[in-house]
């Protein structure tokens, strides 16, 4: 079984851990493609799938168990639900648009001094994990200081670098069908989606 991949997973990395990437690299002119294919993406797609997600699919039975008790009054609304939106959000990506995304965990870094925005966080890719212009989804955004945004999070990771000095740090990197079904995060997905009357037949633990 692969090892969990939620931001507050049993297992520990420190900020700056080497990237452990297992996923095949697309050829370069599909990677081309796949960019172009989400940053086409009407913003409004990704905005409604946000909005689901906090009115109809999140509560406390979805955050991750590390974070229910560490809930500050000013925490943003996504707080403890990074890992499983970001299953989430690569499944509607691949089932609904055809588009491949990476799920990563890892860490937000200031570009400036490598400094830990959020350490331990999870977002989606689409690019491939060497490329700079690599696009970067992040559909819980809100957990990043910084990043005003009316929209969900849907830029080139060299943008970032670039115009914000911010820096998603991926430190493990998988396609949808590595993901963990550790039953810690599984769980928690099947009951998204049950939230969302989203079809769960056809997953098991």
């Amino acid at each position: 079984m692969a090892p969990a991949l939620d931001p507050c997973a049993s297992y520990r990395i420190s900020p700056g851990e080497p990237l452990s990437v297992t996923e095949t690299s697309a050829p370069a002119d599909i990677e081309t493609t796949l960019r172009e294919k989400i940053l086409a993406m009407p913003s409004s797609t990704l905005d409604e799938y946000r909005e689901r997600l906090e009115t109809k699919g999140w509560s406390p039975d979805t955050m991750h168990r590390d974070f229910r008790a560490q809930c500050p009054v000013d925490a943003a609304p996504s707080h403890g639900q990074c890992g499983v939106s970001s299953f989430w959000l690569i499944e509607k990506l691949q089932v609904d648009h055809g588009l491949e995304a990476a799920y990563c965990y890892g860490d937000v870094l200031s570009a400036e001094d490598r400094s830990p925005i959020v350490a331990r966080h999870c977002w989606v890719e689409v690019g491939g994990a060497d490329d700079p212009d690599r696009v970067i989804v992040d559909v819980t955004w809100d957990q990043v200081r910084g990043l005003n945004r009316a929209s969900v999070l849907r830029e080139p990771h060299a943008d970032l670098m670039t115009h914000e000095s911010i820096d998603y740090a991926a430190r493990i990197r998988l396609s949808r069908d590595e993901l963990s079904t550790d039953p810690s995060f599984w769980d928690r997905f099947i009951l998204l989606k049950e939230a969302l009357r989203e079809d769960v037949s056809d997953l098991s633990t």
